[in-house]
């Protein structure tokens, strides 16, 4: 994501110096076990790491009321903080157990033996042409091939383009699954009745449903990280991997490739130009993906943790108000929050296809966001009025030392103004202590790109207290500027 001016940098309060902080600020990309899964919003490592070493000690207790996918939990571990998270979403609490609490590599290359034993042939067939090669990616172009990938030993050349031959059975779909509705919402590209296969090739929804089966026989640990590789593999098996033109014209125009594999955009866009990627591929390169991160993972930062033990670090399935109301008052230090940034990512309905294939179904209608959906009247005034209700909660639950930091990213002029009215109402009782920038890990197209937009999210710091600590200033772009 690109940053702010300089011009702009130098109005946020220290002037140079902020343009060079923010310059110094180091945008790494998610790596390891943080790369294993695509979850809208997940929050860089090393700002979590920022902030608990800056408004944290060992033992305190870390609150996030809307944790997503839990970077901050596996941080709090590492850093030995106690931590208390909730979230609505299903999918979320799966991924911030694995980030959290990464199984040992030979559970998990254990799992995939299984799937690899069961399924790998009985899979692969579906790509097989009528010359017995491999297909690896077929390029459509509105469902009519263009172009066609093979393997040739370690390599992946251009074969004859036509349509891939495979037998279905209509028996082996899964229904429960692919049948589901999603919402209509134009944010996220959902028309009007809209179902989870219209996302998917035929091909692809039987191989799915064939891990999807074989997942649910194995038991509740093995099941867990067969489900957790799957889901986030759905994003490269369906039909939203759009294909671009090669910027470089091949020298050799023959059985040289004429397109390039783009990504998995934010939403549920289904572009005209896409890539049918063969569906065990795809499976097999997340789990070993999984199973590399793993072996990575510092020995060091595992030694002495007991992978099974949660006492320190707990995570709730449910609404995040809910969750609060649970505390006793004046026993949190730090609450650490990145709520909902307005419509910009409906969370619940963009995590559908994954919370199809955990089989769960969240409550739509307690979620915090604002909706395009027609069908879930998610208004903008019921979102803003749920800040009233967060700030006066974490001011119940802080210690007197505590303070709240809200993650948020906005141009919306009602929520800046909410914001400083809170901070001028005496019965809030917390008081604004200044801000910071959030400096995303990686450039991506989840951030929003429109003209103007901010390209980076606000850590606004609120306390019970206005003294403000002096190594706040030492922060990346501290501004006590509202």
């Amino acid at each position: 994501a690109e940053g702010l001016s300089e011009r702009a940098l130098s109005a946020c309060g220290d002037g140079k110096a902020s343009v060079e902080r923010f310059k110094s600020v180091t945008k790494k990309g998610y790596s390891g076990i943080y790369a294993t899964h695509k979850y809208w919003g997940k929050k860089p490592p090393e700002l979590c790491q920022t902030i608990l070493e800056n408004f944290s000690e060992e033992g305190e207790m870390i609150v996030d009321p809307f944790m997503g996918s839990g970077v901050m939990a596996s941080l709090c571990r590492k850093n030995k903080r106690h931590f208390k998270g909730s979230d609505i979403n299903p999918a979320a609490i799966s991924i911030a157990t694995m980030f959290t609490f990464p199984p040992e590599v030979s559970l998990v290359e254990g799992v995939f033996q299984k799937i690899k034993v069961a399924l790998e042939e009985e899979i692969r067939k579906l790509y097989f042409d009528d010359d017995g090669n491999e297909v690896t990616h077929i390029i459509r172009e509105n469902d009519l091939v263009k172009e066609v990938w093979i393997a040739n030993g370690k390599q992946i050349v251009v074969g004859k383009t036509r349509e891939i031959p495979y037998t279905l059975l209509e028996s082996e779909l899964n229904d429960e699954f692919f049948g589901k509705r999603l919402f209509s919402n134009s944010r996220i590209n959902v028309s009007v009745n809209q179902n989870i296969d219209s996302l998917f090739t035929k091909r692809a929804q039987v191989a799915i449903s064939k891990l999807l089966s074989f997942a649910c026989t194995l038991d509740d640990k093995e099941q867990a990280i067969a489900k957790y590789i799957l889901t986030s593999s759905l994003g490269q098996m369906s039909k939203m991997v759009f294909a671009i033109k090669r910027r470089q014209k091949p020298k050799n125009q023959e059985n040289q490739k004429q397109y390039e594999i783009g990504s998995w955009v934010i939403g549920y866009w289904r572009p005209k130009l896409y890539f049918e990627v063969n569906v065990w591929r795809v499976f097999e390169g997340r789990s070993r993906k999984l199973i590399n991160a793993l072996k990575k993972l510092n020995e060091s930062e595992l030694s002495g943790i007991d992978r099974n033990k949660t006492d320190s670090i707990r995570f709730s399935l449910s609404d995040g108000f809910v969750f609060m109301d649970n505390f006793k008052s004046k026993s949190v230090d730090l609450i650490v929050t990145d709520p909902p940034h307005n419509d910009r990512i409906p969370y619940l309905e963009l995590s559908e296809i994954w919370n199809g294939i955990l089989q769960k179904e969240p409550d739509y209608n307690a979620e915090w966001v604002i909706s395009n959906s027609p069908d879930r009247e998610k208004t903008k005034l019921e979102f803003l009025k749920k800040f009233d209700l967060l700030f006066k909660s974490s001011a119940r639950i802080l210690k007197s030392t505590g303070y709240l930091i809200l993650m948020y990213n906005t141009k919306d002029s009602d929520f800046w103004k909410m914001v400083k009215e809170f901070n001028e109402d005496s019965k809030v009782c917390l008081n604004y202590v200044g801000k910071f920038r959030a400096d995303y890990s990686a450039g991506s197209v989840v951030q929003d790109n429109r003209k103007g937009a901010l390209k980076h999210d606000w850590c606004l710091v609120f306390g019970k207290s206005e003294q403000i600590n002096l190594k706040f200033k030492n922060l990346p772009g501290w501004t006590v500027e509202c």
